[in-house]
């Protein structure tokens, strides 16, 4: 901010600094100055909404959200930041739509820079798969996450949802698969999900020993995981 007092990323992440410092007043006064310097940033609205939904601050939250889906037009731009708006707000099938108008004006528009076209449709892609997720369709929105992951093949959450519908199916070992590539990753920001989901699906395979071993490891690293140890102990049984 000192260097670039114009830079909205940088107010931005400084305002979610101070969200987690308790520090509401300062974060509030960033985030608005990130949405004056990138007003017409969709995802910009549905982080702060995000932000401040997650610190309670219900009427404050609203306001952005409000504000965000005065985005006017039928640009791709226009559309995805209305649809990550519903998406964060849990207005599932008006995201979807727009994220489906949006992927249709980028393939649309893709001759003209494949390189633009292919970053955008994927993150259209990735906010499309959760939209239809949360509207119960798992079988559809696991096709948009495997077309999202064959891109980004280290995107250690999108690795999880995915290990999860597998879960669900009852595809236990490729439920393992998808786990156990998350925590291949060199940068994992959900270690710990990934881990209790290899266990789970070890559990679900018959494989007891690996997953007692798995167990005893985890505990090393999450020892005050009371549900973790409970589940040792009926590990140690089998």
């Amino acid at each position: 901010v000192e260097y670039d007092d114009k830079n909205a990323d940088a107010y931005y992440l400084r305002g979610c600094a101070y969200m987690s410092m308790k520090e509401t007043d300062l974060a509030a006064e960033d985030f608005k100055q990130a949405v004056k310097y990138n007003k017409d940033s969709g995802e910009l609205y549905a982080s702060i909404y995000e932000q401040l939904t997650l610190a309670g601050m219900l009427d404050e939250a609203a306001g952005y959200l409000e504000q965000g889906l005065k985005i006017k037009g039928d640009s791709a731009a226009a559309c995805i930041s209305r649809g990550r708006l519903y998406l964060a707000s849990g207005g599932y099938a008006s995201a979807e739509e727009e994220l489906k108008k949006a992927l249709a004006e980028i393939e649309e528009d893709g001759k003209k820079n494949k390189k633009n076209e292919k970053n955008d449709s994927m993150a259209v892609t990735l906010y499309l798969g959760e939209a239809i997720r949360a509207q119960g369709r798992d079988d559809e929105a696991a096709e948009y996450f495997e077309e999202y992951v064959k891109e980004h093949p280290t995107d250690t959450k999108v690795l999880y949802e995915l290990g999860e519908l597998a879960f669900e199916e009852g595809a236990y070992d490729q439920a393992f698969t998808y786990f156990e590539q998350g925590l291949s990753c060199e940068n994992i920001i959900n270690r710990r999900e990934l881990w209790t989901g290899k266990i789970a699906a070890l559990e679900y395979m018959g494989d007891f020993i690996s997953a007692k071993q798995e167990m005893k490891k985890y505990l090393k690293s999450y020892p005050n995981d009371e549900q973790a140890r409970r589940e040792f102990k009926f590990l140690k049984t089998r």
